[in-house]
């Protein structure tokens, strides 16, 4: 009834005095899309508003939408450091390859459960928010050039939605026919001009990384379990896993994008490399947040979507007489300082620091103590920062860490019976086994506290004095777990130039204790795995009878890392004929040339499998032998 009255008149203020048709006034959403239209109509608004202009510039870019999940970069970075620190050179990748449905994140939630390693609220936290982070851009990627910058909401890959959707467009005109190609495989409905296709490459070619998702079709909210655990590990540019390459990208992804809105907001010029190149240092930009150490939403500008949508409804006015053309107005001063107070100002740009995993075994340990020798020894010649270790240092080790498997065994196994009466019972084969697997854990968790130890002073600029006591070095510097520095913590004369001496002392016990070192390894080649006939079996056994057993441990070791790492390759076509001696010489720099001169000559390059096979089992053997003599 606005035509037929006009509100300024007698009748119209009358009219409006009696009726208040002011409450019947619809109340306006603001979408980003308007929003948008209203601050860009006025090309002066740039300069007047910064803040708000560099948001909607970065989010009209190919990436832009990504700023609604910055919020979520905190908590993928802390779940990848919970996993760092717990992980780290703690678990083998063939097991973690080999068993994909074993290791996934419902594997670590349980162990922070059963081993108490830490709040399970705060894991819970961290890994939605991993989920969460990676599936908001997931969604997203393309492999499709085409398809890049394209707005999307929807994205209809199934064959049958796009079987029925070409059977609706067959039913209009024929012109119409060619529109919709049968070999397209996606259709977009365009709905939110914000929300694109983005694509993340790596070395020229675009990565096809694909949201998770729950396992069981009926459920819709992802557990552990649906998450596989090499998703969080990131294993450097040459590392051991070819899907970390997904996660550091999606990390560079996000912190590209956080810095680019910081550049918009504050409207800096150039790029690196340019003259006129403005490195924000001059509004506290600069130095920039390391990405390690993101932990909060407010060290990234966390843009939530719908609280960015509620600030500016806050700052418009709505109309309050009835009548009026333009149904709300913005309060621009207002919005530009919430914006500003809310997420940008105490922001800094983000450096991209990698939290690079590795797996146990990763490193080769002798090269490692090789390295640390080298960088102490400097110019001087015959000097070594390893020492050998007295042996009943070594055997107080061994003790405390057979001790340390007994009381855990005892722990879980607890019955009526006293513990004197369970000692001189014979054990059942179950409990055995399982009083050995105990044994072998905590050897292994041991061996892996001094190889972790042995990394770390490798990558020392300055190495620490060599006579510092190594349970405190390890609890103190390290800051390992209370079960690997137990064993060495109260042996105060066991020093860190004794690390060489007890690693190899522990990987023999664990090797032998485990009765499966003296196989040959997976990956040596059929090639070389031709038999040897009883008179080199006599040579072998004549070599492993005629010299010391550390000295042959360690060259049997180096054979074992021979096969495993150089006879996965075909090293010669004359395999038959050629002499295996001749390779070992080159195989491993802490296999003593003594004992490589004294290996038998007749045995040949293909012959290397079971030539290692025999030599394990007769030191084996002799082990056994004098192990028995000393009891």
């Amino acid at each position: 009834f606005s035509d037929e009255l006009d509100l300024q008149s007698d009748e119209g203020r009358e009219f409006s005095r009696s009726f208040l048709p002011n409450l019947f006034l619809p109340f306006r959403l603001i979408t980003l899309s308007t929003f948008k239209e209203r601050l860009l109509e006025k090309p002066e608004n740039r300069l007047k508003y910064p803040v708000m202009w560099g948001i909607l510039v970065t989010f009209d870019t190919a990436a832009g939408y990504s700023v609604f999940a910055l919020k979520y970069l905190p908590a993928m970075i802390t779940w990848m450091k919970l996993l760092h620190s717990r992980l780290n050179q703690r678990l083998n990748l063939d097991d973690v390859l080999g068993n994909p449905d074993i290791y996934t994140c419902k594997w670590v939630m349980d162990r922070v459960k059963k081993e108490g390693w830490g709040d399970p609220n705060a894991w819970k936290e961290a890994f939605d928010g991993f989920v969460a982070g990676w599936n908001h851009l997931a969604r997203r990627i393309t492999t499709d050039e085409n398809l890049e910058d394209s707005p999307i909401d929807t994205v209809m890959a199934d064959h049958d939605r796009m079987q029925r959707f070409s059977d609706d467009a067959a039913n209009h005109v024929d012109e119409k026919k060619e529109d919709f190609d049968d070999e397209d495989q996606i259709r977009i409905a365009k709905k939110n001009q914000f929300k694109k296709f983005v694509k993340i490459q790596f070395e020229c070619e675009p990565l096809p990384i694909k949201p998770i998702v729950a396992k069981h079709p009926r459920r819709k909210q992802i557990l552990p379990i649906d998450v596989p655990l090499v998703y969080a590990l990131d294993t450097g540019l040459n590392g051991a896993l070819d899907s970390s390459v997904m996660i550091r990208k999606m990390v560079q992804h996000f912190i590209t994008v956080n810095n680019k809105v910081l550049r918009a907001c504050y409207q800096l010029r150039g790029e690196p490399g340019d003259d006129d190149y403005d490195d924000g240092t001059q509004h506290g930009l600069q130095p920039g947040l390391d990405s390690q150490h993101i932990s909060r939403a407010r060290d990234v500008v966390d843009i939530d979507q719908e609280e960015f949508r509620e600030c500016i409804q806050e700052c418009t006015q709505q109309t309050l007489r009835y009548g009026d053309r333009v149904p709300y107005q913005l309060n621009w001063r207002l919005l530009e300082t919430r914006l500003r107070e809310r997420y940008i100002t105490g922001r800094k740009f983000i450096i991209d620091s990698r939290i690079e995993f590795e797996f146990a075994g990763q490193h080769n340990i002798p090269t490692v103590i090789e390295k640390i020798n080298r960088e102490f020894a400097g110019r001087r010649e015959h000097v070594s920062y390893f020492e050998q270790a007295p042996e009943t240092l070594i055997s107080i080790v061994t003790l405390n860490i057979q001790q340390r498997a007994a009381l855990n065994f005892n722990s879980l196994n607890d019955g009526p019976l006293q513990a004197s009466q369970q000692q001189a019972r014979p054990m059942e084969p179950q409990r055995e086994e399982q009083q050995k697997q105990r044994t072998l854990d905590a050897y292994h968790t041991a061996m892996q506290a001094v190889e972790q130890t042995l990394i770390a002073l490798q990558r020392q600029k300055n190495l620490p004095v060599n006579s510092t006591e190594l349970g405190a070095y390890m609890k103190d510097i390290l800051h390992l777990y209370p079960q690997e520095y137990d064993p060495f913590i109260r042996i105060q004369p066991l020093q860190l130039k004794h690390l060489r001496h007890v690693w190899r002392c522990l990987q023999r016990l664990y090797s032998i204790q485990q009765g499966i070192w003296h196989e040959i390894p997976q990956t040596t080649m059929e090639l070389y795995k031709n038999y040897i006939d009883d008179k080199l079996k006599t040579e072998l056994m004549q070599f492993i009878t005629r010299h010391e057993m550390d000295p042959l441990w360690t060259f049997l070791s180096g054979f074992r890392r021979f096969l495993d790492k150089n006879c996965r390759t075909e090293l010669s076509q004359q395999a038959d004929f050629e002499s295996l001696k001749t390779y070992l010489e080159y195989a491993d720099d802490d296999m003593d040339e003594l004992l490589i001169d004294a290996f038998p000559e007749t045995i040949k390059l293909s012959q290397a499998g079971y030539a290692y096979y025999h030599a394990a089992k007769f030191y084996q053997e002799r082990n056994d032998r004098e192990k028995q003599q000393h009891i």
